[in-house]
C-alpha cells in the first residue's frame, strides 16, 4: 500500500501554458496537494516529480502523457448566440430610471 501524503502528478504535453500575459509556458508541470508546483520543461518536471513523490511517501508520480497536444489553464468558452445578442441590443435598458417620470422619458426617446 502507498503511504503517499499527498498525490504527485506530472503532466506532459507539446505545450503547456501557465499564463498568456506575460506568457509563460513550457513542456509540462508539476501538481502536488491539488498545486502546481513547478512548471518547466519535460525533462525537469520529470525530475521534478520523482523527487517530489520520493520526499511525500509516496513510489512516483502518476505521469500523464499529452503528446503533442495543448493544456491551458481554466480555458472557457465564451461565445454568444448571434440571435441572442441582437435580441439583447434591440431591447431597452430601463435599469438606471429613478421615477415613472424618467421611464416614461426613456421610452419616448427610444428608435422604433
Amino acid at each position: 500500500m502507498d503511504a503517499c501524503a499527498c498525490p504527485v502528478t506530472v503532466v506532459l504535453a507539446g505545450r503547456v501554458y501557465a499564463s498568456f500575459e506575460p506568457l509563460v509556458a513550457g513542456e509540462g508541470f508539476v501538481a502536488a496537494c491539488g498545486r502546481v508546483v513547478r512548471l518547466g520543461s519535460r525533462g525537469e518536471v520529470l525530475e521534478a516529480g520523482e523527487r517530489l513523490a520520493r520526499l511525500v511517501g509516496c513510489r512516483g508520480p502518476v505521469v500523464l502523457e499529452y503528446g503533442g497536444g495543448v493544456v491551458t489553464p481554466g480555458f472557457v468558452d465564451s461565445h454568444l448566440h448571434l440571435a441572442a445578442l441582437g435580441f439583447e441590443a434591440a431591447g431597452l435598458d430601463l435599469r438606471e430610471a429613478g421615477s415613472l417620470e424618467e421611464l416614461l422619458e426613456a421610452v419616448a426617446r427610444a428608435p422604433g
